[in-house]
């Protein structure tokens, strides 16, 4: 991991957690807006089983809701940089083909 992936991890861990507390949180906050009290009892129940859900998936992966987080941000992370590599890759082949992006690198007429 470089460490620029190790300086901003724990802020993909924060992004990440609000993500999974603010879902339930606008959900209940709209429909108590929008709908009587009965539908806001209906969505409340719901957000909790969201969170419970969520609860159990971190259980399940041995290390609690921060390390679920913390493993999806790594994943997401270590994808950006395979992709950024992939890119680079490409770049230094076309360059190595003589390919630039400005054209040709022979300086002869283009048709």
């Amino acid at each position: 991991m470089t460490l620029g992936r190790m300086l901003t991890l724990p802020l993909w861990i924060a992004m990440g957690l609000v993500q999974l507390v603010l879902a339930p949180v606008v959900l209940v906050a709209v429909v108590w807006w929008l709908a009587p009290v009965g539908w806001t009892v209906v969505t409340v129940l719901a957000a909790l089983f969201y969170l419970a859900c969520v609860r159990w998936a971190a259980r399940a992966s041995h290390g609690g809701v921060v390390r679920m987080v913390a493993t999806r941000a790594v994943t997401r992370s270590e994808m950006r940089a395979a992709a950024r590599e992939a890119r680079r890759a490409r770049s230094e082949d076309d360059e190595f083909d003589g390919v630039t992006v400005a054209g040709t690198t022979t300086g002869g007429m283009l048709p």
